[in-house]
């Protein structure tokens, strides 16, 4: 009987992973292009050799920055596969597919149906999951990371920590660390895990053989933080955006205890889509109960840790508490509720089967109809691939450009591997500045609606975009020469504005500022084309002379 009971789990299981490969698959099968959070780590992969990703260089100085064995490897499938936007998605589309059979394995190993059977499923129909795994972004590599430590450590457990396997995990632990940033939280909890115990029993040996592994984490760690984490945190633009991460300790108690229990509630409906989220935080609760009395404090505090430490990091002001910075922590918010789930239906004998079915029910309902929608209307963010192409489809010789200013990495993106190639190169008179090289002149312009003198204007700036044959050798511009920043305003001098046929590009932009910028487009030009896709809006002007 419990031989047929558990080829039935495994059955249902293997359908449900069959499941989340569908979902997954037809995500990023839409192919959609890259929007704005996508395009600067594009540009950033693009433009560096392997030497350059790998020796920490960044050119985007002042953008969130990704592990470098993250880029490494989404260059190598650009360079396998070509320049295209499906190509630079497999790393975080292919690490999706591998949590589903990296998750199954860890419940397999753990627990029995049903608690195996739910986590799995919230973790399968979750559309967070299936959304991040077709974005350039490493919040699926960081839940790879997680489950191929706990593999690891578990392993390593079961063969009595031997020198062969604390080895194994050492070179892994530093491999892991470049390749996600949260997995340093996952490997703390490890360590905790594994010394904890061997501190209360005096486990010298233990403690010894853990040593070699913690020198090379703490070098590692440090090499990472200083090289990637440290630069964005002290980046004002990246705290700008990570704003109410944190703990507000400056705001007083009350407004610290506010954010404790809503960052702590919410993140079951920003990760978990469970409606209300008071609902996923009652049932965690229960959840941490009930693995300390069956898979014993040691096991629950290794899958706790995680949170717990990111908590503490967030208070500390070291790590945005938020979204999808935890989304790593997915798989084990699946699972404690899951076992909330199983604990809290255990309360009544009489009435524990009905009581299963409907948390359940209320666990997978939002995930079920998310993951439905994803499917049927997937979100697309802004279409400036097929922007991009109409340019290239319509460029003339001394056509200019413009561009606002967070349309600038997808312009420079799909510029160098959509436009800029060698055979394209051929057909114009760009100019040159010397053998197969050139130069394209661009303008940049602001995204906020700015005030001098008390009447309002936009800031642009001449940009110039070197090419080599297809290949992007630098973007450069002016800052501070004051005839090459300039002020868009109704009484402007018009010959300060390129003339002849002017393209403006526009992408990730208020209706505001975006209105703005086309009246006065309207003043100084004639507008003859206009092109409008999901998110991005391109226009064709004359100015004449």
């Amino acid at each position: 009987m419990n031989k047929l009971r558990i080829k039935l789990n495994d059955a249902v299981c293997i359908i449900l992973i069959a499941i989340g490969v569908f979902l997954r698959s037809a995500y990023y099968l839409q192919d959609q292009s890259l929007w704005l959070d996508e395009a600067y780590v594009a540009r950033e992969i693009d433009v560096k050799s392997f030497q350059e990703i790998l020796t920490f260089r960044f050119f985007l100085k002042e953008q969130p920055r990704s592990p470098i064995f993250f880029q490494a490897l989404s260059k190598l499938f650009t360079v396998v596969f070509g320049n295209h936007d499906w190509a630079l998605r497999l790393t975080p589309f292919l690490c999706s597919l591998a949590n589903l059979g990296l998750f199954f394995l860890l419940l397999r190993r753990m627990f029995s149906s049903p608690i195996m059977l739910l986590a799995l499923g919230l973790f399968v129909l979750n559309p967070v999951l299936s959304y991040y795994g077709s974005e350039l972004k490493p919040y699926s590599s960081d839940i790879t990371a997680m489950l191929i430590l706990y593999h690891v450590f578990f392993l390593m457990r079961d063969r009595q920590y031997t020198i062969g396997w604390v080895r194994l995990f050492s070179l892994i632990v530093v491999l892991m660390i470049f390749f996600s940033i949260p997995s340093i939280l996952i490997i703390g909890g490890i360590f905790l895990t594994i010394l904890a115990p061997a501190c209360y029993r005096k486990n010298f040996v233990l403690i010894h053989k853990m040593g070699i592994p913690i020198l090379l984490v703490l070098g590692a760690t440090v090499l990472n933080y200083i090289n990637l984490f440290r630069p964005m945190m002290a980046s004002t633009y990246i705290h700008d955006m990570w704003a109410g991460s944190f703990l507000p300790l400056e705001n007083g108690i009350i407004a610290s205890m506010k954010w404790i229990i809503s960052a702590n509630v919410n993140i079951f409906w920003d990760l978990l889509k469970i409606q209300p989220p008071l609902i996923g935080f009652i049932l965690f609760g229960f959840g941490i109960g009930h693995l300390s009395r069956t898979k014993g404090k040691n096991i629950c505090l290794l899958f706790l840790s995680p949170l717990m430490i990111a908590f503490l990091a967030a208070c500390l002001n070291k790590y945005p508490y938020k979204e999808r910075m935890l989304l790593f922590l997915v798989p084990i918010l699946c699972l404690f509720v899951s076992a909330g789930i199983v604990a809290v239906a255990g309360l009544s004998k009489r009435y524990g089967k009905i009581l299963l079915v409907i948390l359940s029910a209320v666990a997978l309902f939002n995930p079920l109809v998310s993951s439905w929608q994803f499917l049927v209307d997937p979100p697309q963010k802004e279409e400036n691939r097929l922007i991009m192409q109409i340019i290239k489809n319509r460029f003339q010789d001394g056509d200019k450009f413009f561009f606002n200013n967070s349309a600038q990495y997808t312009v420079h993106y799909y510029l160098n591997s959509l436009i800029f190639t060698k055979k394209f190169l051929k057909s114009l008179s760009v100019t040159s500045i010397g053998q197969s090289y050139y130069e394209l002149k661009m303008y940049k312009i602001g995204d906020i609606i700015l005030e001098y003198q008390g009447k309002p204007f936009m800031p642009f700036r001449t940009a110039t975009y070197v090419n080599s044959n297809g290949h992007f050798m630098g973007y450069f511009e002016k800052l501070k020469d004051a005839p090459h920043k300039r002020r868009m305003h109704e009484k402007m001098d018009p010959k300060d504005l390129p003339q002849g046929r002017v393209w403006l590009i526009l992408s990730h932009i208020h209706n505001g500022p975006k209105d703005f910028i086309i009246r006065h487009f309207d003043i100084f030009g004639k507008r003859l084309e206009v092109y409008r896709a999901n998110g991005a809006e391109l226009y064709l002007y004359d100015f004449k002379k």
